[in-house]
């Protein structure tokens, strides 16, 4: 559980610091004027590591693009259950970067040059 609350969070001005540690390997990171939530973990027994972006961070109730503190502590806890199991790909698809399958499209040129 994060020592801060929501309204801090909205408060906080990164002075001389990039990002600030929640707990949890929970970090909120300054990026540009925006400030998101990022994810970095390392396994003490294969010393592989992760870093991944979350979200970012919501600024008030009303907005549904970005995430709260609540839902950024869940969501790194699924990601290092995720990745203690060494399923990567269902990383990437709870954070709705997966990888789409290329197709391969056909024009009437391919066509005749296969036959």
């Amino acid at each position: 559980m994060a020592k801060y609350t929501q309204k801090e969070l909205f408060d906080i001005d990164f002075k001389n610091k990039k990002s600030l540690y929640l707990g949890n390997y929970l970090y909120l990171v300054k990026r540009g004027d925006k400030k998101v939530f990022e994810v970095k973990y390392t396994n003490k027994k294969t010393k592989k590591s992760i870093k991944k972006v979350l979200g970012e961070f919501k600024h008030n109730r009303k907005d549904t693009k970005r995430m709260s503190l609540n839902e950024a502590e869940v969501l790194t806890a699924k990601i290092i259950e995720l990745f203690n199991a060494n399923k990567k790909d269902e990383i990437n698809r709870l954070l709705g970067k997966e990888k789409k399958k290329v197709t391969k499209i056909f024009t009437l040129k391919n066509f005749f040059l296969n036959i």
